[in-house]
């Protein structure tokens, strides 16, 4: 009985320990080209330098961090080129979701994705703690709305590549120009959902998503 509970708490303090470094990562916290020093991290967690290999390796497979021989794992940064594949990458996934989405949403999903919509457009351009709540709505809307596709491994796949996009994304939240074209994107796509119009909301989406790179490139 005792060496389950042993397991049971290392196993827990890996996934923490993974789980906790992840979401710092994507939500800015640990911004890119922060440093990740295994030792430090260590104390921070009371742990042993074990499972911090381990969640740092994981994210390194996840495309979230960088090793460098001799010097540790920073937390990776992108250059121009690498921001605008992986959002050419998504805007395909989310074309095809988009589309396949509205052709298969419900009346109970329209008005989910409704109230998700409603919710970004109440939210302020100047105020920093409404720009995080808009962050994780906004990747709500999509979530929600993809989801309806029924297709868990294009929903999962356009997930992994938001990780690696959302803290740059962040770093434009507070222009008001971007906040403002986003939601008229965002206006612009669910109306498409809302009727059905399965090859308009996937046009949509796909834009959306290109226009947000080259704006975000634009302003670094």
């Amino acid at each position: 009985m005792e060496s389950r509970s042993i397991v049971s708490y290392g196993d827990s303090l890996r996934s923490h320990i993974y789980s906790t470094l992840r979401q710092e990562i994507t939500d800015g916290t640990n911004p890119a080209g922060a440093a990740m020093p295994q030792e430090a991290l260590a104390k921070r967690f009371l742990s042993s330098r074990s499972p911090i290999r381990e969640a740092l390796s994981r994210l390194e497979a996840e495309g979230l961090v960088l090793l460098r021989p001799r010097r540790g794992y920073i937390v990776k940064e992108l250059s121009p080129d690498e921001i605008m594949e992986l959002f050419e990458m998504r805007a395909a996934l989310e074309e095809n979701a988009a589309f396949v989405a509205t052709s298969m949403r419900k009346s109970q999903d329209i008005e989910i994705v409704r109230n998700l919509l409603e919710g970004m457009q109440t939210l302020s351009d100047h105020a920093p703690m409404d720009h995080q709540k808009w962050m994780h709505i906004n990747r709500e809307f999509h979530h929600r709305m993809y989801i309806c596709s029924k297709r868990k491994r294009l929903c999962d796949a356009i997930s992994a590549l938001r990780d690696q996009t959302d803290a740059y994304i962040r770093s434009v939240i507070g222009d008001q120009d971007h906040l403002g074209v986003a939601n008229h994107d965002h206006a612009e796509i669910f109306a498409a959902f809302e009727v059905g119009n399965a090859t308009l909301a996937a046009s949509l989406s796909k834009e959306h998503c290109l226009s947000t790179a080259r704006f975000m490139l634009e302003k670094s």
